[in-house]
């Protein structure tokens, strides 16, 4: 998400940098700079209250994944609340990195049947767990068999004292859970840091020792990084995805080897795996999400990896994490979650009683090739505040498809039977209390 704002500051910079005015008034805009009210979730459903409700245990949770097999939802999130608002990189808030053992993270598992969540037991893991992006990879040969990559952002600890210092030590851990353990455990098999990944974010699992990864800001903190934010031109487009790859079968924990697949992209952030082996990603404070084609190359002795765009869109607020589902004509909608005041993302980040205004839209394409959007839901920050993800699961595929016995495809392939009218829409995001939780339409 984006960084640091001065609201001040940024106007009286962009009026001397940038002097057409449709520029800032479009920025500011984007940053909800002129909006002050907004709605709340409970008026985008009916008078059932069983329509929309709050998952609550899990905190801060930035992303969500999918296990298509079991349909079980799996979450990164905290169980402490007040640290992230002394400690949290991913927003520029080191003042206190001691409180980076108070964050209590950890990874959770729902049940979008029961909505059960289910705490997984960390095997081998003693760090500080600030948890941000994630994504799961699964074999098809053992579906209960689950890899798990988390971004972390613990404080780098000082190499005569080993007391934390007010810097960031960022990661990518990589876990394995078995879904037949019992109770449910993951066992953490590395951590995975190189010189290329200095502001993770998100990350994408291509394979069990593959995996993509943005870096979200070239400068860590300062005025330099919040001009990232703000201004959306060169020379402040040099944020990456890079692409990382390891040997989890070496015990010796092996090389990293790593190499950067896109550059020069403007505050590179959510990844997703999209359709047809499509890539998703949004610039968060830019608004624009895109997506990339995945080719892959043998010609050279290593194989190299292109990203292509096929396709983007500018949205009317900031942006994080995409996902997708396939709708009843098998055709994808792309859900995007933000925040409606992010130009207050300073303020909001150091208070624990912030409630930061969130929306989430739908888009797809039309018969003729043209984006159309849907507003899903809006909240003022009492349900969920600060949304990064929107993941929708369709109630027919939960509750008939797979009880009939059919496989169950949701991020990646087509929906083989029933139609799917409605839908979970799970909302969550860094500084949520809990995981918002909305019926939704999904035809229209």
């Amino acid at each position: 998400m984006p960084s640091t704002f001065r609201t001040t500051l940024f106007v009286a910079l962009a009026a001397l940098l940038i002097p057409p005015g449709w520029y800032m008034h479009h920025r500011l805009s984007l940053f909800g700079a002129f909006r002050q009210s907004f709605q709340t979730a409970s008026s985008f459903v009916s008078s059932n209250s069983d329509d929309i409700f709050r998952i609550e245990g899990i905190f801060q949770a930035e992303d969500l994944a999918y296990h298509e097999s079991s349909g079980l939802v799996i979450v990164a999130g905290q169980g402490g609340w007040e640290s992230r608002f002394r400690w949290w990189p991913a927003w520029a808030v080191f003042e206190d990195p001691s409180k980076a053992k108070d964050a209590d993270g950890g990874l959770w598992v729902i049940d979008p049947k029961t909505w059960e969540t289910t705490r997984l037991v960390l095997d081998g893991f003693d760090v500080p767990f600030v948890t941000h992006g994630l994504d799961i990879h699964f074999e098809p040969s053992n579906l209960s068999s689950i890899y798990i990559y988390v971004v972390n952002h613990p404080p780098l600890l000082d190499p005569n004292t080993h007391e934390p210092l007010p810097i960031s030590d960022s990661r990518v851990e990589i876990f394995h859970l078995d879904l037949s353990s019992s109770p449910l455990t993951a066992t953490h098999l590395r951590s995975v840091k190189h010189p290329l990944v200095q502001t993770p974010n998100d990350v994408v699992a291509l394979s069990r020792d593959e995996f993509l990864v943005t870096n979200d800001h070239e400068n860590r903190q300062g005025l330099k990084r919040s001009l990232e934010d703000f201004l959306t031109f060169s020379p402040n487009s040099k944020t990456t995805i890079v692409r990382v790859r390891v040997d989890l079968d070496d015990c010796n924990g092996g090389d990293v080897r790593a190499e950067v697949v896109l550059d020069g992209l403007h505050n590179a952030n959510g990844l997703h795996r999209g359709p047809d082996g499509t890539i998703l990603h949004c610039d968060a404070s830019g608004a624009v999400f895109t997506i990339f084609s995945l080719t892959r190359s043998t010609a050279d002795k290593d194989d190299t990896i292109k990203l292509t765009q096929l396709d983007s869109l500018a949205m009317p607020n900031t942006l994080d994490n995409p996902t997708y589902y396939v709708n009843s004509d098998s055709t994808p909608t792309y859900v995007l979650a933000g925040l409606l005041k992010g130009i207050k993302l300073d303020e909001y980040s150091r208070d624990p009683e912030s409630k930061i205004p969130t929306g989430v839209w739908a888009v797809k394409k039309d018969q003729d090739g043209q984006w159309v959007k849907k507003h899903l839901v809006e909240d003022d920050g009492e349900w969920v505040s600060g949304a990064s993800v929107g993941m929708i699961i369709p109630i027919e595929q939960k509750e008939d498809i797979r009880e009939a016995g059919a496989q169950v495809v949701f991020e990646g392939g087509d929906i083989k039977e029933g139609r799917n009218k409605q839908g979970w829409l799970l909302v969550t995001g860094p500084y949520s209390r809990g995981i918002g939780v909305i019926k939704v339409d999904l035809d229209w």
